[in-house]
């Protein structure tokens, strides 16, 4: 089974949601610090997990990215998931049907 990992800031929510909320196993990944506004909205159709941020982001925010993603991927495997494709909360990928097919 294929899942989603939405992992990252909540900065363009609405556009990221109306990508991906038709797929199955969605979830987004990101800082209990996001706007309550994003959350909520984003919640609605996708699954939403929140992370403490880490008191180090890391070199170029790895640590930010480590931590996230993780998040995610334990949502997803609790899920049943056994592939997943993680992408940035600031990307939309198009074709997506045909690039999980690759997985």
């Amino acid at each position: 089974m294929q899942g989603i990992v939405i992992q990252g800031p909540t900065t363009y929510y609405k556009e990221i949601v109306e990508a991906y909320k038709d797929f199955s196993n969605v979830v987004w990944s990101t800082w209990e610090s996001e706007p309550s506004e994003n959350l909520n909205y984003i919640k609605q159709y996708i699954p939403v997990v929140t992370s403490p941020k880490p008191s180090f982001p890391g070199y170029l925010n790895i640590n930010l990215q480590t931590v996230s993603t993780i998040g995610g991927i334990e949502h997803l495997i609790d899920c049943g998931v056994t592939e997943i494709l993680k992408v940035r909360g600031d990307i939309i990928c198009n074709n997506l049907p045909h690039l999980l097919s690759l997985l």
